[in-house]
């Protein structure tokens, strides 16, 4: 029995325009259930087994992609490709700025295998879609992945926490550099 989200599905057919697009939800701990049986989870304590992140994301694209191309709406769907990490500059949420001011030359910056992973499963669930058929939607790809390697940051800013300066305003806070 596969579960979505209710809010999602019951306003799914409400839109003409849909992008999808991932992000690093899946770094926050996750129970999977399949079946009405608990599978496993990511990064979670306890006796329930660890399936990492990769399974979770992998198995969260093909229900979206299973929902959208067996549904009787036919919206336009763009499907946006994962974005290189960018945390060079940073390390983890531990403070750090994201403060280089030019864009990388090709080949200059790696991302982390966890990007590269993430970006191999989105392009192996796009291609596996497009390959099945798309049942009358129209599914275009929109690969930002490479580029946002060239790109140092996205916004640097201090909005990883609401109103960072109301109680110092001299405090040293973390830029939010992953989006």
């Amino acid at each position: 029995m596969t579960t979505y989200d209710n809010e999602w599905t019951t306003n799914y057919h409400k839109h003409d325009y849909i992008v999808l697009a991932a992000s690093a939800w899946l770094s926050t701990p996750t129970i999977l259930m399949e079946n009405n049986t608990i599978v496993g989870c990511h990064s979670c304590k306890g006796q329930i087994k660890e399936l990492g992140s990769f399974y979770p994301y992998r198995t969260a694209l093909q229900m979206t992609l299973n929902l959208i191309t067996t549904s009787d709406h036919k919206p336009f769907v763009i499907f946006r490709t994962w974005s290189a990490e960018r945390i060079k500059y940073r390390k983890g949420f531990s403070g750090g700025f994201c403060n280089r001011t030019t864009p990388y030359n090709e080949g200059e910056h790696e991302d982390t295998p966890t990007g590269h992973m993430n970006y191999a499963i989105d392009m192996e669930e796009f291609k596996k879609t497009a390959a099945n058929g798309q049942n009358g939607i129209c599914l275009k790809l929109l690969d930002i992945y490479h580029l946002s390697l060239l790109r140092p940051d996205g916004h640097p800013s201090t909005d990883v926490h609401f109103h960072p300066y109301d109680k110092d305003k001299n405090a040293q806070v973390k830029n939010d550099c992953v989006h």
